[in-house]
């Protein structure tokens, strides 16, 4: 696993504003997708719309908040990259949950998207915070 982050984690050590641009790209897709699915395809999805709608408005939060960490390039990035991997895994964390008390009304096209949408964060918070751990040392 250290062999398939250590090429990302070199670039991004020597670039840390491409990585905030990354997770804030990321995230607008996410918020995109998510506000779609509530106002469009909501009878392929199941998810309740207001859930969507919550989860869509986190994720606009989010790149927000790495887009401003790549227009002001703060001089410590290491603590604002851990924030937002923090903040990364709570929204995977609750969207696991939605997915457990919505179970019985998610569709398969639903769970399709919410399983590789977790698994893309999972992959993009460990890249953050080995990155951000890398800086450290």
């Amino acid at each position: 696993m250290n062999t398939f982050f250590q090429r990302p984690i070199d670039y991004f050590i020597t670039h840390p504003r491409k990585l905030f641009l990354l997770d804030s790209a990321g995230a607008l897709y996410t918020a995109a997708c998510l506000w779609l699915m509530a106002k469009v395809f909501n009878a392929y999805v199941g998810m309740p719309p207001a859930i969507l709608l919550i989860l869509s408005a986190a994720a606009l939060c989010f790149a927000l908040y790495s887009a401003a960490c790549f227009l002001l390039h703060p001089r410590s990035w290491a603590s604002f990259l851990r924030l937002i991997a923090l903040a990364n895994l709570l929204y995977v964390l609750c969207t696991i949950g939605l997915l457990w008390h919505f179970a019985a009304i998610v569709k398969w096209p639903g769970w399709c998207y919410f399983l590789a949408e977790i698994i893309v964060i999972v992959v993009l918070v460990i890249l953050e915070l080995k990155t951000a751990r890398r800086n450290t040392k």
